[in-house]
């Protein structure tokens, strides 16, 4: 409260609307994303996509890569908030496309909303603890396996439902939960802007 009313002689402080956008711009909401914002976000999910793509093409720890795109949306976002894990998310499922074999899918929309829930939860929350991001993680992980199981339903004509779930989606999760930290890191040391 910094603009003065004066009344009598006695000042009131009224500042709501500078108060206002100053907590929504915290948030991450407001203004636009500043040009640097915006590369530095390129520059995370170009590289990202690239050691998910080609490190973890030939290195498969359990014969799965982990989804790294995932642990830097929801870093990101639960970070910086919904704007900038929506951009992220948008960025890397892009790039997750145009860098894997099998082409276009629903990463782009998945790792897109990944930003926005996330980015609420952080919003609401205030902090970006260790606890919350892997919580968050585990979550998205389940829900890139259902959604894992659900392409597989729309492309392939018959399939082991169980032994997809063993072989394929839960070694997944637990690969990206032992690579998430690592993305949690990288992002926490980030200049909060």
């Amino acid at each position: 409260m910094n603009d003065n009313f004066s009344s009598g002689g006695i000042g009131f402080d009224f500042d709501v609307d500078k108060k206002s956008s100053a907590v929504n711009e915290a948030k991450g909401g407001g203004s636009a994303l500043s040009p640097i914002s915006l590369i530095v976000l390129l520059l995370a999910a170009f590289f990202t996509a690239i050691v998910e793509t080609g490190f973890f093409l030939n290195f498969r720890p359990l014969g799965t890569a982990p989804d790294l795109s995932v642990a830097l949306v929801t870093a990101v976002a639960l970070r910086y908030g919904m704007k900038k894990g929506a951009v992220c998310g948008i960025m890397s499922g892009f790039f997750g496309d145009a860098f894997s074999q099998s082409g276009i899918s629903l990463l782009i929309p998945f790792l897109f909303a990944l930003g926005i829930i996330a980015g609420m939860l952080s919003e609401s929350k205030g902090s970006f603890g260790f606890g919350s991001f892997m919580a968050t993680v585990l979550a998205a992980s389940f829900a890139k396996g259902a959604l894992t199981v659900f392409e597989l339903c729309l492309t392939a004509f018959s399939f082991d439902f169980g032994g997809i779930i063993v072989s394929l989606v839960l070694p997944h999760i637990f690969i990206t939960l032992v690579f998430s930290p690592l993305m949690f890191l990288i992002v926490r040391v980030g200049k909060k802007s």
